[in-house]
């Protein structure tokens, strides 16, 4: 039986030790809850983004590169690289890696970037070139899917120097091979007539200067020209009486001269219901002098605007006369 001195020795016993326990781990406490519960800054990680997700240099130039599409394939066989005028640049070794940047409008050539090249792009090649798997899976596209840019190759890519609408909200950018962009012109704040979008059309015979239109709602609002040498735009009104550019004309980019037609309906007075007939008008612009004029009136449907082999673009019913 405990008497009660003896309780009261054991008391202040367990006492100083609860004392000393307390003493000694009061700092180790303290160094536990500083560590897990003590602000601190936020860590700063680089954003980790897998190879395959980061898109190659040529589509950055676009402004709705998200909605684009690449693909990357090794050749399975030597390969022809073509560039802009067609002619063979080299031979592209068999298991060469490439990249598939962007598809040619007609002939559905790919242009590509070989591995380790440091231009933007490095030619063409044809479809016939790649793997029966990579060719199919380049060709088909479902609905909803991501797309390859589609490129003019005749007039979008010519002597190293690429030019395109590269946005939803209308800019064309033009940029060299090397990666050096030339400039960008915001075609809803240059365009007079409110575009929100533009089609290269061509280049002049000297190689220093393109044409192109913009549009808006499927009508042309402007023709312009970018001059190489000055990295400069210049905005040209569409011609009088024409707007929709579903007329047939003809348009010479190096003297700046464009016959059109414009069609109107002659209604029958006095007669119901009404009747009437188609009338062709031929007229003439220059957009460099600003001389307009109507050339003929009432030509007939057959008529075939004469462009003689000029350097230009030809629309609709556009030919040798007879």
């Amino acid at each position: 039986m405990i008497t009660k001195n003896q309780l009261i020795v054991g008391l202040c016993i367990l006492a100083a030790f609860a004392s000393c326990a307390t003493e000694n781990g009061a700092d180790e406490n303290e160094a536990i809850a500083s560590i897990v519960y003590a602000p601190e800054s936020e860590p700063q990680i680089e954003p980790q983004i897998e190879e395959s997700l980061r898109l190659p240099a040529f589509l950055n130039l676009f402004r709705f590169s998200e909605h684009l599409r690449y693909m990357e394939s090794i050749l399975p066989e030597d390969t022809n690289l073509y560039g802009d005028d067609n002619s063979i640049i080299e031979i592209i070794p068999a298991g060469t890696g490439i990249t598939l940047l962007a598809r040619a409008i007609r002939n559905n050539y790919f242009l590509v970037k070989i591995d380790g090249d440091e231009n933007l792009w490095s030619g063409w090649i044809s479809p016939t070139s790649l793997s029966p798997e990579t060719d199919a899976a380049a060709r088909w596209q479902r609905s909803g899917e991501r797309w390859f840019v589609p490129v003019n190759k005749e007039v979008g890519i010519r002597n190293g120097i690429f030019m395109k609408n590269t946005s939803w909200q209308g800019e064309f950018t033009v940029a060299r091979k090397n990666g050096e962009i030339i400039s960008r012109l915001s075609i809803p704040e240059a365009s007079p007539g409110g575009a929100t979008g533009g089609t290269v059309l061509g280049w002049t015979t000297d190689q220093t200067r393109i044409w192109f239109f913009t549009y808006t709602d499927g009508s042309m609002v402007n023709f312009g020209i970018f001059d190489i040498t000055t990295s400069e735009f210049s905005i040209f009104p569409h011609p009088p009486y024409f707007s929709r550019g579903d007329e047939p004309f003809a348009l010479d980019f190096d003297t700046g001269e464009m016959y059109y037609m414009r069609f109107w309906v002659d209604w029958e007075e006095g007669i119901e219901p009404r009747r009437g007939r188609i009338v062709d008008d031929l007229f003439f612009h220059n957009f460099f002098t600003q001389e307009s004029r109507k050339v003929d009136a009432d030509v007939g449907r057959d008529f075939r605007i004469p462009f003689d082999g000029r350097n230009g673009i030809v629309s609709g019913r556009v030919g040798p006369l007879g």
